[in-house]
């Protein structure tokens, strides 16, 4: 294997320079250049009323990301609101990785009658693929019933996945 050491490449005038694909450039340590960077971002709100009535989790919005490499690192972002039809409800509100658990869980309560509480949840994930993955985020009932995007698309919650390169 060879190596090739240089204080300067390019000129001052803005020069490319092109790195054949299959390789990268690395950093003296043998990390990569360029890590951290947001190589794509997907949004998606709610469309639709969803009232959490069950044990079984239920899914309030999902997106779909196909990560660009395998080192790629997806963060997601999740908020929304909901109420409780009466007394108090709570639900555990969790991201999944297709059919898979990931992150932690929010125990998310709400009191009274058409009053909405706020919630928000991100994590990390480490998808490890280069395949379309759905990232959801879905509410399980632990007491009483709750209802998200009462108004439909205009208060539904919204989950965000960015993918970031390493």
């Amino acid at each position: 294997m060879s190596q090739l050491n240089v204080d300067t490449i390019g000129s001052q005038t803005g020069s490319t320079i092109s790195i054949a694909s299959g390789h990268s450039l690395q950093n003296a340590d043998g990390s990569a250049i360029g890590g951290g960077k947001i190589l794509q971002v997907v949004s998606k709100s709610g469309d639709a009323v969803v009232t959490v009535n069950s044990s079984t989790y239920t899914a309030l919005v999902s997106v779909n990301i196909t990560p660009s490499a395998s080192t790629s690192k997806i963060l997601l972002f999740a908020t929304g609101d909901g109420n409780s039809a009466s007394g108090t409800a709570w639900n555990r509100v969790r991201f999944f990785r297709d059919s898979t658990e990931i992150g932690n869980n929010i125990i998310y309560q709400a009191s009274g009658t058409s009053i909405n509480h706020a919630w928000a949840l991100h994590t990390l994930d480490s998808p490890s693929s280069t395949s379309q993955i759905t990232y959801s985020i879905r509410a399980q009932q632990g007491s009483g019933n709750l209802t998200y995007g009462e108004a439909g698309a205009i208060q539904s919650p919204t989950i965000t996945a960015l993918e970031v390169g390493v």
